[in-house]
């Protein structure tokens, strides 16, 4: 896509007024709107994509999902993430979910370490 494309796609607006098309300038805050609107789901069909591409990926031998560590009923392989509050089986994830899981297990950490280093320099 051209700069001026997007540029004009996401700063002007495009109407349909019987057979003719009339163009309007946004607001600032509408197309700022736009933009974020366009940015989160370029990031979701990412994101889609990414999980996609792991799904049909060929499977390592012996990671059936089953067994020690697979954590599933042997249904095949098992990507599953543990946060502060247990273990989340969604039937759906988005990427704004791994992002809000993704944050908290990065202030959990934070969390601990404070913790622990205060344990520790009064022991």
């Amino acid at each position: 896509v051209s700069h001026t494309a997007l540029s004009s796609a996401v700063t002007t607006r495009c109407l349909k007024a019987g057979g003719e098309f009339i163009q309007t300038p946004q607001t600032c805050a509408a197309a700022a709107e736009v933009r974020d609107g366009l940015a989160k789901a370029l990031y979701s069909r990412l994101f889609d994509r990414l999980v996609a591409a792991i799904n049909d990926s060929p499977q390592v031998a012996g990671s059936d999902g089953g067994g020690e560590g697979g954590g599933g009923s042997g249904a095949g392989p098992f990507v599953g993430l543990l946060d502060i509050f247990g273990f989340e089986d969604f039937e759906s994830n988005s990427l704004e979910q791994l992002l809000i899981n993704f944050s908290n297990e990065h202030l959990q950490a934070i969390f601990n370490s404070i913790i622990f280093s205060a344990a520790q320099a009064e022991a």
